[in-house]
């Protein structure tokens, strides 16, 4: 089993870091081979959405990219919630996923092009967590699953971590569990 694993944070010691390195290493141990992609890593390889496939056909990342999706069997996103959306890189490599992952002939979601079963996604947040589901809604999921759901990604989880600047060492150390549960849940059959 192939795992995709896409980190869009830019800070190495951040725990949106910590959560990526949990999941692979998760996935790891229960037998799967992880192909990590920190997107900041690659920033300057990603040229913001370029229209027409001919055009990005000319970036090498994309081509890359392309590959590396299309042999995976499940996906992990690890990304920070950014003015209520995702982090304007990952915005991107959605963009880019779109224009080769999936083909439209009717109805609400398209056909997928891929052999993706499953995807996790763990994101963080400032705002407390009774912000996120009592007033704010969490746009970033929504914008995720959705997404997920149009390329033809059915099986999805999501883990949050709300809250973070005011968290307690405890409550990240829970975290990380959870993220180590959505790891296992990743690999399973």
């Amino acid at each position: 089993m192939r795992i995709y694993a896409v980190l869009a944070h830019d800070a190495p010691a951040s725990f949106n870091a910590a959560v990526f390195e949990a999941v692979c290493r998760t996935c790891r141990e229960a037998g799967a081979e992880v192909d990590e992609l920190r997107l900041y890593d690659r920033a300057e390889d990603l040229k913001y959405y370029v229209h027409g496939t001919e055009n990005l056909e000319a970036i090498p990342f994309y081509r890359e990219n392309r590959e590396r999706f299309m042999a995976a069997d499940r996906l992990a996103v690890i990304h920070p919630t950014y003015w209520y959306s995702l982090p304007g890189i990952l915005k991107t490599w959605v963009d880019y996923i779109g224009r080769f992952a999936w083909e439209y002939r009717r109805g609400p979601y398209a056909r997928r092009l891929h052999r993706i079963q499953r995807a996790a996604v763990a994101n963080s947040g400032l705002a407390p967590g009774f912000a996120r589901r009592w007033f704010l809604g969490n746009t970033a999921t929504r914008q995720m699953k959705e997404t997920l759901r149009f390329i033809g990604i059915r099986r999805y989880r999501f883990m949050h971590a709300d809250g973070l600047p005011k968290s307690s060492p405890e409550q990240r150390e829970r975290w990380l569990k959870d993220a180590e549960r959505l790891a296992r849940w990743l690999v399973r059959d």
